[in-house]
């Protein structure tokens, strides 16, 4: 099958070919608008401001019935909401609450008090809650109107996507006055990349990662204390993970990679914290990541080695003490875990990746500082993976084999770069592909990327024989 492509000249800097069937974050997203709490307080309701403000928490889950509690209680206070941004404080309430249809009454009613970017971009938030269609193009017509208020909302909402590169890049943009800035490039720019490395459009990655931060918000923020004790600590502060993020590692990686092809996970006793290893499949192969509270409360966090979930005191003749207090992390030395315990825990993992199984019977020959300086190497990868990439994974059927050859042409006199694609998959593999008992024939979907951060997308069927 033979594919071309045009191209303005200059633009082209990456195809990718699909067959298928830290930093302390300053501000919060979704958060109470500036200028409510004062307005409040200055009135004497201070204690009322407060509970507003903690009811946009990111840890904070209110359903319908608390902002409606929330709502008679500010008429009682003062009348009730008031302003613009008063009534924007009550539309993000219903949208942290789920409540779409009311979220989009209340930001109406706040329209003539908020720029008409925070306007429009507060419409897209509620859109993607509601599934509407129209949600994405509100997102860019946001961009086109943005100050500086809406920008930074903008960006708040994607922070966590963010790789160090485009953080500082963030840094400097956010400098530049209004007039100085292109919003739309800029954020057309972070999404383009994501879209072309998944192979999906710009609308429908943004879509996307909406959908995954309501998941994020309600299931994996950051609850309890931090947990610094032992080498997790130390391993999360290397990756480059924030000091207090938003999310726990969960939700960095939930919103990051999406949800885990497989998991495993140990709900603990005596002797394991509760840990859970998540398993993604990529084109280039499978990625691990452990995760534990490692004695804090709900702040599950990225360990090197799973062993670190051994908490049981070893005495000096190399017994296990199983009367530990479990409200104390007590970081082990790897060294002293007996390799029974090793073998337990590691075998655990085995139909995530045999590779565990292999670990696990190393320990019992007494090699576990060997096995757990090749697993701390893994894991160090992935990780590294996790924060400092883009790691986008394309729905794609994994194991089908093919050839490509690829040429480009310059074409002065109309200013194009014309691209030949020239793809060959052997009949075997496309007879392997099957959709509900059903042959289908596969996509070829090319996504180009412009280093300008244009992004287009082409899809055609590979018909039987082609």
């Amino acid at each position: 099958m033979l594919i071309s492509a045009s191209w303005p000249a200059g633009l082209l800097v990456a195809a990718l070919i699909l067959f298928a069937p830290g930093r302390a974050t300053r501000a919060l997203a979704q958060s109470l608008p500036g200028g409510v709490r004062i307005a409040l307080a200055s009135e004497g309701h201070e204690r009322f401001a407060d509970r507003l403000a903690d009811r946009l928490k990111p840890t904070a889950n209110p359903d319908a019935g608390d902002v409606e509690d929330l709502l008679r209680r500010w008429e009682r206070a003062n009348g009730g909401p008031r302003t613009g941004r008063d009534w924007l404080a009550v539309a993000r309430l219903w949208l942290r609450a789920r409540e779409a249809d009311s979220a989009a009454a209340a930001l109406r009613r706040a329209s003539s008090g908020i720029s008409d970017g925070l306007y429009k971009f507060e419409s897209a938030r509620i859109g993607f809650l509601a599934g509407a269609e129209a949600a994405a193009g509100w997102y860019w017509e946001s961009c086109a109107a943005a100050d500086d208020e809406s920008s930074l909302e903008a960006w708040l909402d994607i922070e966590v996507l963010a790789t160090p590169s485009e953080l500082d890049s963030w840094d400097a943009f956010r400098r530049l006055s209004v007039s100085q800035r292109n919003d739309c490039a800029f954020f057309r720019r972070f999404w383009a990349e994501r879209a072309a490395a998944s192979g999906v459009e710009v609308d429908e990655r943004i879509r996307e990662h909406y959908a995954r931060l309501r998941y994020a918000l309600r299931y994996y923020t950051r609850r309890g204390r931090a947990q610094d004790a032992g080498t997790s600590g130390r391993f999360n502060s290397r990756l480059g993970r924030e000091a207090r993020p938003v999310f726990d590692d969960r939700g960095f990686l939930y919103l990051r990679l999406g949800p885990p092809d497989e998991t495993a996970s140990f709900l603990g006793n005596d002797c394991y914290e509760p840990n859970v290893s998540w398993n993604y499949r990529f084109p280039g192969g499978d990625r691990m990541y452990h995760l534990s509270p490692l004695g804090g409360v709900d702040n599950w966090c990225l360990i090197p080695n799973l062993a670190e979930v051994f908490r049981c005191p070893v005495g000096p003749d190399g017994r296990v003490v199983q009367d530990r207090d479990p409200m104390v992390a007590q970081p082990p030395n790897l060294a002293l875990i007996p390799p029974q315990f090793l073998q337990e825990i590691y075998t655990s993992r085995a139909s995530l990746d045999p590779e565990y199984a292999r670990m696990a019977h190393q320990f019992m020959l007494d090699r576990s500082a060997e096995q757990l300086e090749a697993e701390r190497d893994l894991t160090w990868s992935a990780g590294l993976y996790a924060v400092n990439e883009i790691p986008e994974r394309p729905d794609v059927k994994q194991d089908v084999n093919f050839v490509m050859e690829w040429l480009s042409y310059r074409l002065p006199v109309v200013e194009q770069t014309r691209v030949w694609l020239l793809v060959a998959i052997s009949g075997e593999d496309l007879d392997r592909v099957r959709l509900s008992g059903q042959r289908a024939n596969p996509e070829v979907i090319v996504s180009l990327l412009g280093d300008n951060g244009e992004h287009r997308r082409f899809v055609a069927e590979m018909a039987p024989g082609s």
